[in-house]
């Protein structure tokens, strides 16, 4: 990630599939100071407490991924003052992935990343 960093990419999501990590680049003027890829059991109270600690230390949620039973976070630091982060989970079957993007941008929150298992859809939000 530092050598995409260096030549002017940025990090914008990532994808953990089998044994690889995917990484969706753009070239970008994004100002990024540090970065950490963090992986935590896949549990409310594991990806909350995650995000926690790392936006404890100056990180922005900026990508997520869910392979298993872990979720896989790229966190991203930045000059300017962090934003929080949060998690929310949607059922496929229920169509309330378009629901709640729409209740969550509503109230200021913006999707940056987003995941899917068999059963559900992972969408990293920042505000």
């Amino acid at each position: 990630i530092t050598e995409g960093l260096t030549a002017g990419l940025v990090p914008m999501d990532i994808s953990r599939v089998e044994d690889t990590l995917v990484i969706l680049w753009v070239r970008a003027a994004i100002p990024v100071t540090g970065w950490r890829l963090h992986t935590a059991p896949n549990t409310i109270s594991d990806r909350a407490k995650a995000t926690n600690e790392f936006q404890g230390l100056g990180f922005t949620l900026w990508g997520i991924s869910v392979y298993e039973d872990l979720a896989w976070f790229l966190f991203l630091k930045q000059p300017e003052p962090q934003r929080s982060g949060t998690v929310s989970v949607y059922n496929k079957g229920t169509g309330s992935i378009t629901d709640g993007i729409i209740r969550a941008t509503a109230d200021r929150w913006l999707p940056v990343g987003i995941a899917a298992t068999v059963d559900n859809y992972y969408v990293a939000y920042v505000r």
